[in-house]
């Protein structure tokens, strides 16, 4: 359930397959014709890959606003996945609003901190393990609410939070 996600794709005029490899905590890798690329900066996927003319030239991936993978290369984007279906984002936002009826605006926040991993999770899965793997998220993450609380409350003797 916990572990890497493989993206496999081809791009014009990029010489090979392309295999794009994340965590689930964002640690992103590219393999072209299975070999290791070195990203070229720590914070956006920038990467050289070689052309079908024998030349390096720039390729950045980045998530669009619809948690979609995106290639930029020579002016051109491409899509890598398919984004979500309207069900998958209903799925995704699960811990959010399980914690928030639950827990109110601290359960909510701890809900959207679970949501991205939720939704790394989710991706390319059939809806009933989506469904499963949102429901597993949501209860580590109301976990993670009730030792908080349990902490609040050894620490000031109540269980009211003062603002």
């Amino acid at each position: 359930m916990f572990k890497s996600r493989e993206i496999n794709f081809t791009i014009d005029n990029v010489k090979g397959e392309l295999t794009f490899v994340q965590s689930i905590f964002g640690v992103s890798k590219l393999y072209q014709n299975e070999e290791l690329l070195k990203s070229q900066s720590k914070f956006v996927s920038k990467y050289l890959v070689e052309t079908n003319s024998g030349t390096q030239e720039e390729l950045v991936i980045s998530q669009n606003v619809k948690l979609t993978y995106i290639a930029y290369f020579q002016g051109n984007e491409t899509a890598i996945e398919e984004q979500f279906t309207f069900i998958e984002y209903l799925i995704g936002v699960i811990p959010i609003l399980f914690l928030f009826y639950t827990g109110g605006v601290p359960g909510a926040l701890i809900g959207l901190l679970s949501t991205p991993f939720n939704y790394k999770l989710i991706k390319g899965k059939e809806v009933s393990h989506q469904l499963v793997t949102s429901l597993v998220v949501t209860l580590i993450a109301f976990v993670i609410y009730l030792l908080l609380v349990y902490l609040y409350y050894i620490s000031t003797g109540n269980l009211i939070l003062k603002l």
